[in-house]
């Protein structure tokens, strides 16, 4: 029998409608738009890459060809692992692909979504963590937990140009995923700023009266886009490279 081919999923957001000290509730897809996606591919030959995608701007539109990106990366996956997919992941991914689709008038995502999530043999790894390692078990914790060391993402290695007030934790220590939700609008503004419709259609499309006052004026003032790019491409490969392994190990 043919080993199936394995992919290892996981999205990265951004919460444009709320303000800095508003916590998001994590099931509800109207709070959380789609900044990226990382897919990892482990093939029965034993080889791994892994590929990530960012969103290039602001509006539906961009949204809309992020999430069928993404799709197409998972086609010729049989199994896709995740961690918490089932609590996070695959929520979004539909449920922004329904909110965007019908601010562009586009179903195709939507049902592509659907077809996909019904198909493919779905592994979240995060259940079997919680029962082994406690009630609530971060991926970085069930890593170390079995022996794998977390990748980490020193903001420092790159020059990114991005100051204090784009970081939601310490603009020098590692990277994490509050870190990435707010850096992640710094991205899409800096990536929106060359494009009249995104930059347009984006801040009526996230229907939000925060955006304009969340970062002070200079924020984006000498932001490299590329360095943003590769810091963020760094964290997001990070955030699947290890689940195969992770995988592997049960049972924990």
């Amino acid at each position: 029998m043919t080993e199936p081919v394995r992919a290892a999923f996981d999205i990265e957001t951004v919460s444009p409608q709320l303000s800095l000290d508003e916590r998001p509730e994590f099931e509800d897809s109207r709070q959380f738009e789609m900044l990226g996606g990382a897919v990892a591919y482990d093939d029965p030959d034993g080889r791994r890459e892994s590929v990530v995608y960012w969103r290039d701007g602001w509006g539906p539109d961009a949204e809309l060809d992020l999430i069928e990106t993404l799709i197409d990366a998972l086609a010729d996956a049989d199994r896709m692992v995740t961690y918490n997919g089932t609590g996070f992941d695959t929520i979004h991914l539909t449920g922004r692909a329904r909110i965007a689709g019908a601010n562009a008038g586009r179903r195709e995502p939507l049902d592509r979504a659907e077809r996909l999530l019904a198909r493919i043999d779905h592994v979240d790894l995060q259940p079997p963590a919680n029962d082994a390692f406690g009630s609530y078990t971060s991926l970085e914790e069930a890593l170390t937990a079995v022996g794998i060391d977390p990748a980490e993402t020193d903001p420092t290695a790159f020059d990114h140009g991005v100051g204090p007030a784009g970081w939601a934790t310490g603009s020098e220590t590692p990277v994490q995923s509050k870190d990435v939700a707010r850096l992640g609008e710094v991205y899409l503004d800096v990536v929106s700023a060359s494009d009249e419709e995104s930059a347009a259609t984006g801040r009526s499309y996230t229907e939000t009266a925060h955006r304009d006052r969340q970062f002070p004026d200079g924020t984006h003032d000498g932001v490299d886009r590329e360095a943003l790019e590769a810091m963020l491409t760094h964290y997001a490969r990070a955030d699947v490279a290890d689940l195969f392994d992770l995988a592997d190990a049960r049972p924990f």
